[in-house]
C-alpha cells in the first residue's frame, strides 16, 4: 500500500469526526438556523427583525476577537483539547436562547456565549487538525471534512422548521442544543484524534514528523504582504456571506410562502445545499484532475484553494502581484 493510499485508510475517521465538528460548530449551527427563528421570536416578544439579526452581528464579532486565542491554543494544547470542551459550551450557549424571557439583552447573551464558549470550534481548529494530519492528500481531505458546512446548510433548517412546528421556538433551540451535545462531542471524542506538534511522530512516520515542523514562524508570515492580503480577503469575503443569508433567506421564505406554498424549510435549504457539491469538485479537482474546470486551466495546480495548504507559505506564488 502507498503512502498516499495508506494515509486515507489510516486516518478515514478523522475526516469524518471532523465533517461532524464543523456541522456542530459555533460559526454554522446556529448561524443556519437563524433564519428559521427570527419569525416566532420577534412575533413573540415585538422585536424587529433588525434586532434580532443584530445578535448574529454580535457573535461574529466575539468570533473574530477571539480567533487569535483560539489559534494560539490550537498550538499549545492541539485542537482535540480546545474542540471537546467547546462543543458542550455551545450547546449551553443554545440552552440558554431558549430561555429568553423578552429582555433583549439576553439573546445577545446566549448568541455571545455561543461565540466564546464554543469558540473551539470555529475553523481554525478544524482546519489545522486536517493540515497537519494529511500530507499527500490534504486538499481531499479537507473538502470532504468542509462538506460539513453545506450538509448542515442542507439539513439544519429542515431540522430547525420541524421543531419549532412541534414544540416551538424554545424547543427548536434545546433541540439545536442536543446535536452538539450528544452527537458531535462522542463521535469526537472517540474519533477526532489528529496529529499534532505533541505528539510523537518521529520514530513512526519521519516524514510526518518533518512536515510538522515546517513553515513559517508567526512574525514571519506577519511580515509578508501575502498574508495581509489573505487576512482582509477572508474578512471581506466572510462578511459578505454572513450579512446575506440571515437577512435574505427568511425574506425569501416569506415571499415564496405566499407564491406557492412550499414547506418552509425547501425554501430556505434550497440554495445552500449546492455548497456539498462544491466542496467535493474542488477537491476532486486538487487531487489529480486538472482541466475540467476554467480555474483550474487559468491557474498552475499550487494556485489551487486546497493546495494552497498543501506546502509552507514561503513556497507559494499563486499571488498575482
Amino acid at each position: 500500500m502507498s503512502q498516499t493510499e495508506r494515509e486515507l485508510a489510516q486516518r478515514w475517521p478523522l475526516i469524518m469526526a471532523t465533517c461532524m465538528g464543523i456541522i456542530s460548530s459555533s460559526f454554522v449551527l446556529p448561524y443556519y438556523s437563524i433564519g428559521a427563528l427570527v419569525a416566532p421570536v420577534t412575533e413573540e416578544f415585538g422585536w424587529s427583525r433588525a434586532q434580532f439579526q443584530a445578535a448574529i452581528l454580535f457573535s461574529s464579532g466575539l468570533g473574530a476577537l477571539t480567533s487569535p486565542i483560539i489559534g494560539w491554543l490550537n498550538d499549545k494544547y492541539g485542537p482535540r483539547r480546545v474542540a471537546l470542551p467547546s462543543i458542550i459550551g455551545l450547546s449551553l450557549g443554545l440552552l440558554t436562547a431558549s430561555q429568553i424571557q423578552g429582555d433583549l439583552w439576553m439573546l445577545f447573551l446566549a448568541y455571545g456565549m455561543m461565540a466564546l464558549l464554543g469558540a473551539g470550534t470555529i475553523p481554525v481548529t478544524w482546519t489545522r487538525a486536517i493540515a497537519t494530519s494529511f500530507f499527500k492528500r490534504r486538499g481531499l481531505a479537507l473538502g470532504l471534512a468542509l462538506t460539513g458546512t453545506g450538509i448542515c446548510a442542507s439539513v439544519a433548517p429542515h431540522y430547525t422548521v420541524w421543531l419549532t412546528d412541534h414544540y416551538g421556538w424554545r424547543g427548536a433551540y434545546i433541540g439545536l442544543a442536543l446535536i452538539p451535545m450528544l452527537i458531535a462531542w462522542p463521535t469526537l471524542y472517540f474519533l477526532f484524534k489528529p496529529l499534532d506538534t505533541h505528539a510523537n511522530t518521529a520514530a513512526a512516520e519521519p516524514d510526518t514528523s518533518a512536515a510538522l515542523a515546517s513553515g513559517l514562524t508567526l512574525g514571519e508570515a506577519v511580515r509578508g504582504y501575502r498574508f495581509w492580503v489573505l487576512l482582509l480577503s477572508i474578512l471581506f469575503a466572510y462578511q459578505a456571506f454572513r450579512a446575506l443569508a440571515p437577512i435574505c433567506c427568511p425574506h425569501s421564505l416569506t415571499t415564496a410562502l405566499l407564491v406557492s406554498k412550499p414547506h418552509p424549510s425547501k425554501v430556505y435549504s434550497a440554495c445552500p445545499s449546492s455548497s456539498v457539491a462544491l466542496w467535493w469538485a474542488i477537491s476532486w479537482i486538487d487531487c489529480g484532475h486538472p482541466g475540467w474546470l476554467p480555474f483550474v486551466l487559468r491557474y498552475p495546480p499550487r494556485a489551487r484553494p486546497c493546495s494552497m495548504v498543501s506546502k509552507p507559505l514561503q513556497q507559494q506564488r499563486w499571488l498575482p502581484f
